[in-house]
């Protein structure tokens, strides 16, 4: 899926380029129009990480910058609509999709707490899909002199949605983890073990600058950090349960594999009052390059030459 949603985000940029390059002549020039009233087309490509409770550095799981691992980064793509009603603001709306991954067994330096988790061996990945709709602020523009600017410095923030779907390899194959309870999440045993929706909002913070090649064309470098609800993107937050729950609550084959992802650790034996995530938010941030091309609104060429 991920593969056929790259080809054809890159087609598509690729055809806009060509059109619009083979629709000018040499002998114009396009002067820098007024934005107000533009919209456009984004298309990003980047990278992605997880910031979560697997994998990470030395010390407890954290979000953000604290947790980075270059062994997690995954591709991160999308397109989005953009409008300009002032020179200075542009809302954006957009689809997305990037993958997260995490794994106790990256963690290189295992000092601490940073041992513990290295010895909790747990690990997974899911696919995530955005829609959000953001409002990006240019503040450079509300300079006059600095109104036109080719470059433009801006920061962004909105709302969002977004899908998950953790999952964990076993025997070489891999399995959904969330209808295996594994924390006992739904358990009348464990009444603070809520079950967790696979959708979920979010509130991104983005930070960039754009530059405008021409009247129909801008490239941009951004970085988006998300603030999520919750702390099952990796299906890990809270505490190990009795084992012997999964044969209540899941059908038999269900039970025999959740008796074997729900704990993995290399010391032993488990006991269910070791913690096995450290109930903070997970999150996920993206790195990423975009082409904008905006739908031609001109009003008219300067003509040089005969």
């Amino acid at each position: 899926m991920f593969t056929k949603t790259l080809h054809l985000v890159l087609a598509c940029a690729a055809l806009l380029m060509v059109h619009r390059s083979t629709a000018q002549y040499s002998n114009y020039i396009e002067p820098m129009q007024d934005i107000r009233g533009s919209s456009g087309i984004n298309f990003d490509f980047g990278t992605n990480t997880f910031l979560g409770d697997l994998g990470g550095t030395k010390g407890l799981g954290k979000p953000f910058a604290k947790d980075f691992n270059s062994k997690t980064i995954r591709p991160y793509l999308g397109v989005s609509y953009t409008y300009f009603p002032y020179k200075w603001l542009s809302v954006k709306g957009g689809l997305h999709y990037t993958l997260v991954t995490g794994a106790d067994s990256l963690i290189t330096n295992k000092q601490g707490n940073a041992r513990g988790r290295f010895d909790r061996n747990l690990s997974f990945k899911s696919g995530i899909e955005e829609l959000s709709a953001e409002v990006e602020w240019y503040p450079l523009q509300l300079i006059p002199r600095f109104e036109e600017a080719r470059v433009r410095p801006f920061i962004g923030s909105g709302i969002g949605l977004f899908h998950f779907n953790p999952k964990a390899k076993l025997a070489g194959k891999w399995y959904d983890l969330k209808p295996l309870h594994l924390e006992g999440q739904g358990f009348t045993e464990y009444p603070e073990q809520k079950n967790y929706k696979l959708i979920q909002p979010y509130l991104p913070i983005t930070m960039g600058v754009k530059y405008r090649i021409s009247n129909s064309y801008f490239i941009s470098l951004s970085g988006c950090f998300r603030k999520t609800f919750t702390d099952y993107i990796d299906d890990v937050s809270t505490t190990y349960i009795d084992p012997n729950l999964f044969d209540k609550y899941l059908s038999p084959a269900n039970a025999t594999i959740a008796k074997q992802l729900y704990y993995r650790g290399l010391n032993g034996e488990n006991s269910t009052l070791w913690p096995r995530g450290y109930a903070s938010k997970d999150s996920y941030t993206s790195f990423f390059f975009t082409i904008t091309y905006l739908f031609d609104n001109r009003r008219g060429y300067d003509y040089i030459g005969n």
